[in-house]
């Protein structure tokens, strides 16, 4: 009598399950973008061509009371050739990217602590 109820319950449970992979697909799919995701805004200070990366050079400003001040951070990501890179909305190259642009870059840092690019935004 359990079995029977307990295949009713799990029939019931694919049922729904089904019901609302085809009414939105957004329940049954990942997009393949990680929910960790931070941005950050910098200038580009290094490019290596053969290694896929770039250092990032970013300023984060703090109030401390009365006086200001700021901390210089560099940091390298390596660039997958899937990343997103757009300059004033059109799609570019890694080749398109200077030394000094100013950017706004979209990453995540994986289980392992890597950083990982989602898209790069020259900022114009």
């Amino acid at each position: 009598m359990y079995e029977v109820l307990l295949k009713k319950i799990l029939i019931l449970f694919l049922a729904a399950a089904i019901t609302i992979c085809a009414a939105g697909r957004s329940f049954c799919q990942y997009n393949g973008k990680p929910k960790n995701i931070q941005t950050a805004s910098g200038l580009i200070r290094q490019i290596d061509w053969t290694g896929e990366t770039i250092t990032v050079n970013f300023i984060n400003q703090f109030a401390s009371g009365a006086m200001p001040f700021a901390v210089s951070e560099e940091t390298v990501f390596p660039v997958p050739e899937d990343t997103e890179i757009r300059k004033g909305g059109d799609t570019i190259e890694l080749s398109d990217l200077k030394v000094g642009d100013p950017v706004t870059i979209q990453y995540y840092s994986d289980s392992s602590g890597v950083l990982n690019i989602v898209s790069i935004d020259v900022n114009i």
